[in-house]
């Protein structure tokens, strides 16, 4: 269960109660899946941010984050098989990318988040076209101070 603030197309929610929940962005929706960003202060007795799609990509989705009008992304990420498992029955893969406490990127994820007001998000499915979403991050930057 994810502490969770979704901003999208204005829809804003209220996070819950329990405090050591991951806190988590969502960054991309569809009736059958969901991208996400989570910033976890458990994992592995470490800090970390994880990129985690239920049901939106597969091995080959390009996946571009970047904050503001940035030009450079914070992320460009190219899934790859060990990324993402599918499970029988399941419209679509689960995949995984972790950004690991104290490294470049990360660090690059903390800064921009801290001052951030919004993300955009590319996710460029092979042979298909891509799908932006641009999410306010008002709420996730304030929640994300208070950690």
């Amino acid at each position: 269960m994810f502490r969770s603030l979704s901003f999208l197309a204005g829809l804003t929610l209220a996070p819950a109660a329990l405090a050591d929940e991951p806190l988590t962005l969502t960054l991309a929706e569809t009736e059958t899946g969901q991208l996400a960003l989570v910033f976890d202060s458990d994992m592995l007795a470490d800090d970390a941010f994880i990129l985690r799609s239920e049901n939106m990509a597969v091995p080959d989705t390009r996946l571009v984050l970047s904050i503001d009008r940035s030009p450079t992304p914070l992320l460009d990420h190219v899934l790859t098989g060990a990324d993402c498992a599918f499970e029988e029955g399941s419209p679509g893969a689960t995949c995984t990318v972790m950004i690991e406490g104290g490294s470049p990127p990360y660090s690059a994820l903390v800064e921009a988040f801290k001052a951030g007001l919004e993300a955009h998000i590319d996710v460029r499915h092979p042979g298909h076209a891509a799908q932006r979403s641009d999410v306010s991050l008002i709420g996730f930057t304030a929640a994300f101070r208070n950690l």
